[in-house]
């Protein structure tokens, strides 16, 4: 192997290392701050009210507005009533 082609590989050695090690640590600084983020809403009275919208383009037929608007409580009792399946409800369905 030749002078040139030895710092070559040795550079590219070194390189892949380094981005490792730079991989290593972006991990495992996500790690321990992922669980200190907030996530969802606070609990609460009332219902929070999600817009999803989206615009589709038909040939011919122009630009058309698709949108939905979904309620969640924040209740946290009534949220969990909506997982559970309809035969296995009790008759306070609100």
């Amino acid at each position: 192997m030749t002078g040139l082609a030895f710092w070559i590989v040795g550079a590219l050695c070194a390189g892949l290392a380094v981005l490792g090690i730079a991989g290593i640590l972006r991990e495992d600084r996500r790690r321990r701050t992922h669980g200190k983020r907030k996530q969802g809403t606070p609990p609460g009275q009332g219902d929070q009210l999600l817009h999803a919208g989206e615009r589709i383009a038909f040939i011919g037929a122009g630009n058309e507005d698709a949108s939905r608007v979904w309620r969640v409580t924040r209740d946290p009792q009534d949220y969990a009533k909506g997982f559970v399946p309809g035969r296995n409800r009790k008759d306070d369905r609100t």
